[in-house]
């Protein structure tokens, strides 16, 4: 009776591990995912800042001529780019 009594401790220290390990693989890939998806609110934000500024610097230059259309252009390439975009 003490023998299956130890098997069935065994079997147990053995589920625990596995559990513990299944559980570790879980929670890494969801701070992965976390991690990610703030990444990617962070780069859209950054973006959306750099095309509002261009788009406020190049509505600046317009003046309803063609030519206003062409500094509007320039300007709008000339924002510099912080984020590397």
């Amino acid at each position: 009776m003490r023998v299956s009594n130890h098997r069935g401790r065994a079997r147990q220290r053995g589920f625990v591990l596995i559990g513990t390990a299944l559980c570790m693989l879980f929670l890494l890939g969801v701070i992965g995912i976390g991690f990610d998806i703030g990444r990617m609110y962070i780069a859209h934000n950054e973006s959306q800042v750099f095309t509002d500024a261009a788009a406020l610097t190049a509505a600046q230059q317009l003046n309803g001529t063609h030519s206003g259309i062409g500094r509007a252009r320039a300007a709008a390439l000339a924002v510099p780019m912080k984020w590397n975009l």
